[in-house]
């Protein structure tokens, strides 16, 4: 009994922090940033310089988000947090709509540093009530907060603000490089399963082959991937100029095939280091017991080692497909598209009105 007053203390005196925490980021943040169109830059907006019928729901959100930091449960907690990411969120829908309907088309309400913190404490307060609610009441909490942004999506309550107005301009595009960065992904994931179990499952077998492999592959890991990109420009062009047949294939400098080859060297070692440790922490003792059983070599490998090395070369995967996914941003700076074509864009735009204005 002790120990959960105790934990229940320190549960509240968490709460009581980050609920300071987002009270002080709400004040002293903006919330917007109003833009009349969306190449000059905005100016600040805080949620309480224009007072509406849903400023004070925020408040009420406060308050009783306050109350259940202070008096109530984990579930009381969680719901009341719950409630205020809604009302959040819908104030910032509800702004953005006043003041684009005040403006022309063309003005833009990008989301300030404000709204971000403010989301982001909230986001901590429901990770850290998460840990008093059981299995079932996480899973119905996560489709909560899942259904809650989809509902909003779907109804509309953020069109104004840029992001999605932006989307909305370039969305047939955005589709069609959505599909480019999946392909690039799984291109990247066929290519280093193809290559990195191999490696993995050789250097477990042989420790000079291990040293030289992962004396390689660190190396690699080394550059940076802008790096790794430019280094791969000129041999690839060289090679389908020599080679019709690689142009064909879409071979080149730029584009495609670049992308994949420095993806693939870049996400190379998490998989193959996963696969060397989960094959030689296999234990003797299971493969003698199987050998005594009678097993063949080719059995043994794939009803015991196999399926005892899985989980390690799976997490292993888990990570290529992360990098994967982050690193293809920058692939676009060479031409393969994906959505990195919007951030740089953005960044672009940011720059630019930066140097001008």
């Amino acid at each position: 009994m002790p120990q959960r007053v105790d934990r229940i203390g320190e549960q509240r005196l968490v709460m009581a922090v980050l609920l300071s925490i987002l009270i002080g980021v709400a004040l002293v943040c903006p919330l917007l940033s109003l833009m009349p169109n969306r190449l000059l830059a905005g100016a600040p907006f805080y949620w309480w310089q224009d007072w509406k019928a849903v400023d004070g729901f925020w408040l009420g959100a406060l308050v009783l988000l306050g109350g259940a930091v202070f008096w109530g449960g984990g579930r009381w907690q969680a719901g009341a947090v719950l409630f205020a990411l809604v009302i959040w969120l819908v104030m910032v829908g509800q702004e953005a709509s006043a003041y684009r309907l005040l403006q022309s088309p063309l003005s833009r309400v990008g989301l300030a540093s404000g709204f971000w913190g403010v989301l982001v404490v909230l986001g901590l307060m429901l990770l850290s009530v998460s840990r008093a609610l059981g299995r079932m009441e996480r899973l119905l909490l996560v489709g909560l907060v899942v259904g809650m942004l989809m509902w909003g999506l779907a109804k509309g309550v953020w069109d104004d603000v840029a992001v999605m107005t932006e989307y909305y301009r370039q969305a047939a595009r955005f589709e069609q490089e959505f599909w480019r960065h999946v392909m690039l992904v799984a291109m990247t994931l066929i290519g280093v399963l193809v290559i990195g179990l191999p490696l993995g499952w050789w250097a477990s077998r042989q420790e000079r082959v291990a040293r030289r492999i992962f004396a390689l592959l660190n190396t690699l890991q080394t550059l940076p991937s802008l790096a790794l990109f430019a280094l791969l420009l000129a041999p690839l062009a060289a090679l389908a100029k020599r080679f019709s047949w690689l142009q064909d294939l879409g071979v080149g400098g730029i584009g495609v095939a670049p992308a994949v080859v420095a993806l693939v060297i870049y996400t190379l070692l998490p998989l193959t280091r996963n696969t060397f440790m989960a094959f030689t922490l296999v234990p003797e003792s299971v493969l003698l017991a199987g050998r005594a059983m009678g097993m063949t070599r080719a059995q043994l490998w794939w009803q015991v080692s196999l399926p005892l090395a899985l989980p390690v070369v799976l997490s292993g995967v888990r990570v290529v497909l992360v990098q994967a996914v982050g690193l293809t941003v920058v692939a676009a700076l060479i031409g393969a598209g994906g959505i990195g074509i919007f951030y740089l864009a953005g960044l672009g735009g940011r720059m630019w009105r930066r140097w001008c204005f």
